[in-house]
């Protein structure tokens, strides 16, 4: 696929010092709760133009004969989807966060929620370099998933965010109370934030 891009991400290191601000969050978990290491890494399967994602998932049989006894399929999980760029940029620290709707919340509405409404609070992240929704299609996660060999496609969402530096990303976990309650109030509307998952890698 021209332009495409695979890539493997790994969690930063935990730090030697375990008063770290970092260490903290290792121990303690983010701001909502949700603690990091929710995977031991991320693969990341990208294509320019949207038109292509069927034939991206369709590679992910390339994953599964590769990678061989590696993946655990009881407990890695595929969502295929189609990424909104909120701010745009980058930067060395990732964090990927997935999510699963609430029980009473359609998969649609869902999406309207968190791209119309919690993207208002979201947005102002202390420190947030980078900010992008992947919006998944359950049909296109579960034909990854069967691609891929693995067991999970029940992701309807991915928050990808990312920071200039790890004292930035530690700034958004201890972001004024006010601010904290105001995202996990409007993250509540939508996510089951009990079944989130959350990993922060190295985007190098």
């Amino acid at each position: 696929i021209h332009a495409s891009g695979c890539r493997v991400l790994f969690p930063l290191p935990e730090p030697d010092d375990a008063g770290s601000d970092y260490s903290r969050i290792l121990r303690d978990g983010l701001s909502n709760g949700v603690k990091l290491g929710g995977f031991d890494a991320v693969v990341e399967l990208n294509a320019p133009d949207p038109g292509s994602l069927p034939a991206l998932v369709r590679s992910l049989d390339e994953i599964r004969v590769s990678a061989g006894g590696l993946i655990d399929p009881a407990r890695t999980a595929a969502a295929a989807g189609t990424d909104i760029v909120i701010v745009d940029g980058t930067g060395p620290v990732h964090l990927v966060y997935g999510m699963r709707r609430k029980a009473d919340t359609s998969h649609e509405d869902f999406s309207r929620y968190w791209e119309q409404q919690h993207t208002t609070v979201a947005k102002f992240t202390p420190g947030l370099a980078g900010y992008r929704q992947l919006h998944a299609d359950p049909e296109l996660s579960k034909a990854a998933a069967e691609a891929a060999g693995v067991g999970l496609y029940d992701v309807d969402g991915v928050a990808l965010e990312w920071f200039a530096t790890l004292p930035d990303f530690c700034s958004a976990v201890g972001a004024p109370v006010d601010f904290k309650e105001r995202a996990k109030s409007s993250e509540g509307q939508f996510n089951d934030i009990e079944r989130a998952t959350a990993i922060v890698v190295a985007s190098g």
